[in-house]
């Protein structure tokens, strides 16, 4: 259904972000069987989204951000971190706290894995800050 549902999306006209959202989910149904097909798909997406839209666009910055958590679960950690470092300013504009939450947590996961512990230390206090924001609990 959602390759039939791909074909469709691929039809209509650009900027559309439909084609984005399709490829989404089908790298979701994809990431458990086939990881490298999942990313592949990701980055379509992305792509999609960055050829339509302007930069700044909150639907590019969630997209990247979707894209940095396939990265870090395959072990591409600086691209991770390059990709959240990205599309934060765009989250940040659009005051999308559960994003912004997201992609914070990807950047501590990404730090510690690159080693860079400090940094990751750091990071992790604002992105407990934005958890709290998001949950509704104090700081």
């Amino acid at each position: 259904a959602l390759t039939r549902a791909l074909r469709i999306a691929e039809g209509f006209p650009q900027p559309d972000p439909r084609l984005a959202i399709t490829l989404d989910f089908l790298a979701t149904a994809e990431f458990d069987r086939d990881p490298r097909r999942a990313e592949a798909l990701m980055e379509r997406a992305v792509d999609s989204l960055a050829r339509n839209f302007p930069p700044g666009d909150l639907r590019l910055a969630v997209f990247s951000v979707y894209l940095a958590q396939i990265r870090l679960r395959l072990g591409r950690y600086r691209s991770a971190l390059d990709l959240v470092d990205a599309a934060l300013p765009a989250l940040i504009a659009h005051a999308a706290a559960t994003r912004i939450d997201q992609a914070l947590r990807i950047r501590v996961a990404a730090l510690k894995d690159l080693g860079r512990e400090a940094e990751a230390a750091r990071a992790a206090i604002d992105s407990r800050a934005w958890a709290n924001y998001v949950t509704g609990h104090g700081p």
